[in-house]
């Protein structure tokens, strides 16, 4: 099994994505700023927990549990969470692929942790079919 936890106050995808208008007037998306240097720093601690641990690139199908602490005691889109950790993995080189992730066992949101406890848990392992 591979483990990682980074403490920080995990975003939603979803939300941090803008629209935009080109010179052309045609319209476009991008990622919000705040977004694209939470997710270069986020990618940055799980680069180093990768390689303090000398975990390898995961470039199989695997499943995956992920924990989220919550600062805030609104509710929030799990889904969306997920993705947002899924893309830091990726370009952390923690896993080749966010699309070998076949099965998301157990992932939940706890809300209301104190600030400096805000935090998510990624653990991987080989996906199994069939496996409970």
């Amino acid at each position: 099994m591979i483990r990682y936890a980074v403490f920080t106050q995990t975003p939603a995808k979803k939300s941090r994505t803008r629209v935009g208008v080109s010179k052309q007037g045609k319209p476009y998306t991008y990622k919000d700023p705040e977004y694209e240097e939470w997710e270069s720093d986020v990618s940055t601690a799980l680069s180093v927990q990768r390689l303090e641990s000398e975990y390898p690139c995961v470039d199989y199908e695997c499943w995956a549990r992920i924990l989220i602490y919550r600062q805030y005691n609104r509710l929030a889109d799990l889904s969306n969470l997920i993705q947002s950790i899924e893309d830091a993995l990726q370009r952390a080189g923690c896993i080749e692929n966010d699309r070998l992730i076949r099965s998301l066992d157990g992932s939940r949101v706890y809300h209301g942790v104190n600030g400096n406890e805000a935090r998510f848990e990624v653990v991987l392992a080989p996906f199994i079919e069939g496996r409970a």
